[in-house]
């Protein structure tokens, strides 16, 4: 079997043609510069003074998955899967917040008291196997 591989103009030198990936990223950072050259600037305003930024954007989206809040979970995962997986040593993933460390803890015990259940039900179930003689 032979196969043949052609490649087009375009393929063969990608620098000659901007991406629309590239365009995109370009608004964006002029809009980030008008923004940090501007604070306090909604959508809204900045909509009515330079609309040339705001092409393109829907202003009624939901972004508010993009906000950071100052409860964010370490790496992306929840304090109470830190203190269950790691133990004591999740702990230390909760950056001094009472609210995260108390779901941290909350894991650890949660953790500990499996473990205890599980090695009592496995002696009880020892013992009870024990052949006598």
């Amino acid at each position: 079997m032979f196969f043949t591989i052609s490649v087009s103009n375009s393929l063969a030198n990608p620098t000659e043609y901007p991406t629309d990936l590239e365009q995109t990223f370009k608004k964006v950072f002029e809009l980030e510069l008008y923004l940090l050259q501007n604070p306090g600037k909604t959508l809204t305003s900045i909509t009515t003074s330079r609309p040339d930024l705001t092409a393109g954007i829907d202003g009624n989206a939901n972004y508010a998955f993009l906000a950071i809040s100052e409860s964010e979970n370490t790496l992306g995962i929840s304090a109470f899967l830190w203190g269950f997986c790691l133990g004591i040593i999740g702990n230390l993933f909760s950056d001094n917040d009472k609210a995260l460390t108390k779901k941290a803890l909350t894991g650890c015990i949660v953790a500990y008291g499996y473990i205890s259940l599980i090695y009592v039900l496995l002696l009880i179930a020892g013992i009870l196997t024990v052949s006598r003689y």
